[in-house]
């Protein structure tokens, strides 16, 4: 049991680390867009379609991120357990 319980740990480690290099990378892509969102001009200068395509990539990310950030949770309160 001790041996399996070991194993559990590392692997409820594994998934958290690899949760967390997810959850930074999709946070630093949101920041990406909403950088360029924020750029002067950026509205006037870029295609509507360019616009929308971003928007629909921060939404889906936004919810990704939602969705890690549960599984980091769920992960945590295991590893706490």
């Amino acid at each position: 049991p001790s041996a399996d319980n070991a194993q559990k740990i590392r692997q409820f480690k594994l998934r958290r680390d690899i949760v967390t290099a997810a959850i930074e990378k999709t946070e630093q892509r949101i920041e990406e867009i909403d950088g360029a969102f924020c750029k002067a001009g950026f509205f006037e200068e870029t295609s509507e379609s360019k616009v929308r395509s971003l928007q629909a990539e921060r939404d889906k990310l936004a919810a990704d991120l939602e969705s890690l950030m549960a599984e980091w949770e769920e992960i945590e309160a295991q590893l706490e357990s």
